[in-house]
C-alpha cells in the first residue's frame, strides 16, 4: 500500500516536534533569511499575516513585531504536535494565534489576510498547486507572499539528496522557485543562499 504523502508528512513533523534543540538550532541558523523574508513581506502595522507551515513557531517573534499590537499573525500547521508546540510559543504574543489545518484548506474567509509567510514549508507540501489556489483565495488583492525555500541540485547527486530529504523532512518538490514562477506573474528573488540553491522570494498577489 502506497503511503499518502500528507499523512506521512504529519507523522514526520509530529516526530520532529519533539526535537526542540534541533529547531532552536535551525532558528539561529536561518534567522537572517527569515528577517529578509519579513522585510520582503513588508507588512503594515495592523495587517493580518498567515505563517504557513509555522512548525513550532520560530518566526512568531519576527512576524508579531512586524504587524504590531494591532495586527494579527495566524500560525498554521497540519502536524498536531507542531501546533501544540506553536501554541506554547504563541502564548507570549497576544497578536498570534495557531490553527491546525491543511495548507490547501485553511478555513479562512476569502480576501481576509494581507500576507502569507512560508519558511521551508512549501517544498514539503504534496499538492503545492492546491496550496497556491488557497493562497490566492485568502490573500487580498495587493497582498504579498514571502517564501524561503530551495531546490535540490541537478543530476545523480540531486536525486540522492531528494530521496534523503523525502525520508527525513517529507520533501516533495525539487524546485519551489520554479513552481512559484510558473504560477504567479510577479515573483522577485530578494536573496539567495547555499550557493544559489536556497532563496528568499516575494510574490505580489493581484
Amino acid at each position: 500500500m502506497v503511503d499518502d504523502p500528507a499523512r506521512r508528512g504529519q507523522r514526520v513533523y509530529d516526530r520532529w516536534a519533539t526535537y526542540g534543540p534541533a529547531y532552536r538550532l535551525v532558528d539561529r541558523l536561518s534567522r537572517s533569511m527569515r528577517e529578509a523574508a519579513v522585510r520582503a513581506l513588508a507588512p503594515d502595522a495592523a495587517d493580518t499575516v498567515v505563517d504557513l507551515g509555522c512548525g513550532p513557531g520560530g518566526s512568531f517573534p519576527l512576524l508579531a513585531e512586524a504587524v504590531g499590537p494591532e495586527g494579527e499573525v495566524i500560525g498554521v500547521d497540519y502536524s498536531a504536535e507542531m501546533v501544540r508546540a506553536a501554541a506554547e510559543r504563541a502564548a507570549a504574543y497576544p497578536s498570534v494565534s495557531v490553527l491546525r489545518a491543511d495548507a490547501s484548506e485553511l478555513g479562512l474567509r476569502a480576501d481576509s489576510v494581507d500576507g502569507v509567510f512560508a519558511s521551508l514549508a512549501l517544498s514539503a507540501m504534496p499538492d503545492v498547486e492546491a496550496v497556491f489556489d488557497e493562497i490566492e483565495r485568502v490573500v487580498r488583492p495587493g497582498g504579498r507572499v514571502a517564501v524561503i525555500d530551495g531546490r535540490v541540485p541537478d543530476g545523480a547527486f540531486g536525486n540522492a539528496v531528494m530521496k534523503a530529504y523525502r525520508r527525513v523532512v517529507n520533501f516533495q518538490h525539487a524546485d519551489v522557485l520554479a513552481d512559484l514562477q510558473r504560477r504567479f506573474e510577479s515573483v522577485t528573488v530578494v536573496e539567495r543562499f547555499d550557493a544559489g540553491l536556497g532563496f528568499v522570494a516575494r510574490v505580489d498577489v493581484d
